[in-house]
């Protein structure tokens, strides 16, 4: 079973000294600069501020069952591009695709080891190409989908060498398409190309396969996630690790386990958004905690029960373009919708075509 987390977040405000006979005046003789400045750190609070109001519930769907739309302990969730909705359901061994709204849209996969079928499946994520991969830890392997769940490719199988896996938990994939796995037996991440090449591992393991140990104290991850920037966090022992691409320790938010803002107690699944604010699906607290980019606690959602907006075992989470949030609520063996989780496309272009346009 994978587990996985979510984190919060915060903004940093600088300021810019320039003299007067360097500042350009518009029309009515006020500083451009500093209008400008005014105008950035504005639009920087509104992101802020806006990512700091609690998701708000929108809709729920699924129940117990192998009916289309039903689910069997579901254990993780993704969002495409175009804003449907993946779930790895794990005993009913298929994929389902949903409408953003909720919609069932096809389903594929059944119990096996062939292509296209699955035993073990635990986590699913989609690129920005709309290509989907599944992680299976009975398989011991990676598989790839089109969107309309067409087998494309396969990779992997039990062992400790390169592109081996010894009960995988999570996957997830970064701005650029690289393939990173929570590889849990192993106690390490292990990336790849969208095509399944081995690019690259981290982690603590002494077989020969895996000659010394990492730097870090490594404990077994259940959840690892990519984002715009070139970090990859990672949940495991009741924390977020963070990495460079190249597996870099950078820093580590949370732990030792706690109920607190920014602690964690066995997270399950890790996601960003275009904003590079982190989720954490904080499975053992049943909440969704979110980080600000540098790892400031921004806001959480959630509590135990099977209310609207209530939690039993939430193991993935995700985000769609227009700040939806979506959770697996795995125990309750269904998903729901939650809005205002993110910064709106609008605030982030706006931000990014003044900094773009001015730096």
């Amino acid at each position: 079973m994978k587990l996985a987390g979510i984190a919060s977040a915060g903004a940093a405000h600088r300021k810019r000294r320039r003299s007067d006979s360097q500042q350009t005046r518009d029309n009515s003789g006020a500083p451009l600069m500093r209008r400008l400045i005014l105008l950035l750190a504005l639009i920087s609070w509104s992101s802020a501020a806006a990512a700091a109001t609690a998701p708000v519930f929108v809709s729920k769907w699924g129940s117990y069952g192998t009916a289309a739309g039903q689910f069997l302990d579901p254990l993780g969730l993704a969002v495409g591009p175009d804003g449907s909705v993946y779930v790895a359901d794990h005993n009913a061994s298929r994929v389902q695709k949903f409408s953003n709204d909720g919609a069932f849209a096809l389903q594929w996969g059944s119990s096996g080891s062939g292509g296209g079928q699955f035993d073990g499946l635990m986590d699913i994520a989609v690129d920005a190409g709309g290509n989907v991969f599944t992680l299976e830890d009975a398989n011991q392997r990676v598989q790839k989908f089109t969107s309309g769940g067409s087998y494309v490719t396969k990779w992997g199988s039990y062992g400790t060498c390169d592109a081996y896996f010894s009960g995988p938990s999570g996957i997830g994939v970064d701005g650029v398409g690289f393939v990173y796995v929570a590889d849990d037996g192993n106690r390490r991440i292990q990336k790849f190309t969208a095509s399944g090449n081995f690019v690259a591992k981290w982690g603590s393991w002494t077989d020969p396969c895996w000659p010394g140990e990492w730097q870090d104290d490594w404990l077994y991850p259940t959840d690892v996630t990519g984002d715009l920037t070139g970090r990859v966090f990672v949940a495991a022992a009741h924390s977020v690790r963070v990495y460079s691409d190249a597996g870099d320790l950078l820093t580590v938010w949370g732990g030792p386990a706690g109920s607190g803002p920014g602690q964690f107690y066995y997270p399950h699944g890790v996601a960003t958004d275009g904003a590079s604010q982190v989720y954490v699906a904080d499975m053992g607290n049943n909440r969704i905690q979110i980080l600000s980019s540098s790892g400031v606690f921004l806001t959480q959602v959630g509590s135990f029960g099977a209310g609207d907006g209530q939690f039993n075992q939430p193991t993935s989470v995700a985000v769609d373009a227009q700040g939806n949030m979506f959770v697996l609520d795995t125990g309750n063996h269904r998903i729901q919708k939650f809005s205002g989780a993110g910064p709106t496309p609008a605030i982030r272009t706006t931000f990014g075509g003044i900094k773009a346009r001015y730096r």
